[in-house]
C-alpha cells in the first residue's frame, strides 16, 4: 500500500525554507560589522556537546534557510538539540514578529525530527536576545 503524499512545508511563505528577517530595519550608525545577516544552526548530542555548526549567509534584512540542505545535515550526526542563532545588521537585537512566527514553525518542524530547538538568539555589536530567556519558545 502507498503511503499518501505529503504536502511540502512551507516556512515565511517561501515553500522548503525557513527565513528569519528585520523588515523596515537599517543599519545602524557606525557599524562595522556586516551589513547582511548571517546565521548559524549549532547542533549538539544528547549530553550537550556541540558536533557540528552550520552556517548560513543573508541578505540586508533576511536569512533563508533552505531545509533540503539543512535536514540530511540534522538527520546525519546523532543531533538532541540546537541553538539557531542569527544577526540584525541594524543593531537591534529585538526580534521581529517573522523572527517569532518562523522560529515556532521551525521548532515545530524540529520536535517531528525528535530535536528540541534549545533557543534562538538574536545577535548585534552590541548586545543580544534570547527568545528562551524572553518566553518566546
Amino acid at each position: 500500500m502507498m503511503a499518501a503524499r505529503q504536502q511540502p512545508v512551507r516556512f515565511a511563505h517561501v515553500s522548503a525554507h525557513i527565513a528569519f528577517s528585520c523588515p523596515n530595519m537599517q543599519p545602524s550608525p557606525g557599524t562595522a560589522r556586516s551589513l547582511r545577516e548571517q546565521g548559524a544552526i549549532d547542533l549538539y548530542d544528547v549530553a550537550g556537546v556541540l558536533i557540528r555548526r552550520i552556517d548560513f549567509a543573508g541578505g540586508r534584512s533576511c536569512l533563508a534557510i533552505d531545509l533540503a540542505h539543512l535536514l540530511p545535515q540534522l538527520l546525519a550526526v546523532p543531533c538532541r538539540s540546537v541553538v539557531l542563532r542569527h544577526t540584525h545588521p541594524s543593531g537591534s537585537p529585538e526580534p521581529s514578529e517573522a523572527d517569532i512566527l518562523t522560529t515556532r514553525a521551525f521548532a515545530s518542524l524540529l520536535r517531528q525530527l525528535g530535536i528540541d530547538l534549545h533557543d534562538h538568539v538574536v545577535e548585534t555589536g552590541t548586545g543580544h536576545a534570547s527568545f528562551r530567556d524572553r518566553g518566546l519558545l
